[in-house]
Order: C-alpha cells, then sequence, then structure tokens
C-alpha cells in the first residue's frame, strides 16, 4: 500500500516482487518520467535541487536532481506505464477528484493501463481525502473510514 510517489513506487515493486499479492494505492502518480515541464527540468539541473510546495501545509518540499538521474538512468525499470501493464497482482486504487496534487486522470490512466483494477473514485476529496497532519481529532475522515473498509474486504477476499 503506498500514498501519492509512495503508490507510484509500490506499483514499480510489485512487478519486481512476487512476495506481494496485492497492491493497494492512494492517489498515486502514473508516471515519473513525464511530470514535469522543460524549463522546471533545465533549472533543476542548474541548481541540483527543486522545491516543491504541499499545498496542504506549505512545507517547500526538496527534490534533488538524483530522482530525475534515477529516471532517465533507469527507465525500462521505473516506468510505471509498463509496471503497471505487467502487474499480475490484483490492484484496488483510491484517487480524490478534487485531488490539489495529482488528478484524478493518473488513476484512470492507471485503470486504463490495467483494466481488471478496482478503481475507487471519491467526488470532492483532496490528495489526502480530508486528513491533515497533525491529525487533531478523535475520529478519522469518513473518506478514509471508507478506504479502510475496502481495502480490508480487498485483502481477505
Amino acid at each position: 500500500m503506498g500514498h501519492s510517489r509512495g503508490g507510484g513506487l509500490i506499483l514499480l515493486k510489485a512487478r519486481e516482487d512476487e512476495r506481494i499479492n496485492k497492491v493497494i494505492t492512494l492517489a498515486a502518480i502514473s508516471d515519473l518520467s513525464k511530470r514535469w515541464p522543460q524549463s522546471f527540468l533545465d533549472e533543476w539541473r542548474a541548481k541540483g535541487v527543486q522545491y516543491i510546495e504541499n499545498k496542504r501545509t506549505n512545507q517547500q518540499m526538496p527534490l534533488y536532481v538524483q530522482l530525475y538521474d534515477d529516471v532517465l538512468n533507469n527507465s525500462d525499470r521505473l516506468s510505471i506505464p509498463k509496471a503497471v501493464r505487467e502487474m499480475k497482482q490484483p490492484l484496488l486504487a483510491f484517487h480524490g477528484t478534487e485531488d490539489e496534487t495529482l488528478p484524478v486522470a493518473m488513476a484512470k490512466q492507471i485503470k486504463d493501463w490495467k483494466p481488471d483494477t478496482e478503481l475507487v473514485i471519491y467526488e470532492n476529496e483532496n490528495h489526502v481525502f480530508g486528513a491533515a497532519h497533525p491529525w487533531e481529532e478523535n475520529k478519522l475522515p469518513e473518506a478514509y473510514n471508507e478506504i479502510i473498509k475496502e481495502s480490508k474486504d480487498f485483502i481477505l477476499k
């Protein structure tokens, strides 16, 4: 199970590791190589780091150019589209229609590449399905309760 970039990484890992029986993603990235415009890539190469603003916390999250170099130098191994097309494991994918970080179209791409994907799209939910960090409430957002139930059912079937 993985969220955001972690969701993309578990899609890659599932292709490589036969011990993985089922895969669950939450707001997963669908492609590492086509994520950024050329101007961003040129500046990234020049500076060695780019900062991406976390839209929920306003934190500046560093992305070092090594990430992009890894994607370029290992394009076959780090191709999420290829990994998803070759995946043998069942896949459950969650995404929100109001995701401010990764558009819901990414979840639909994943479903196109692996048609047997169980895709659950939550209307009006953001990248973290209504959660925040730190979480200061006594109960989870409703979407998370549903994600937990759906995930449990998926794992146990």
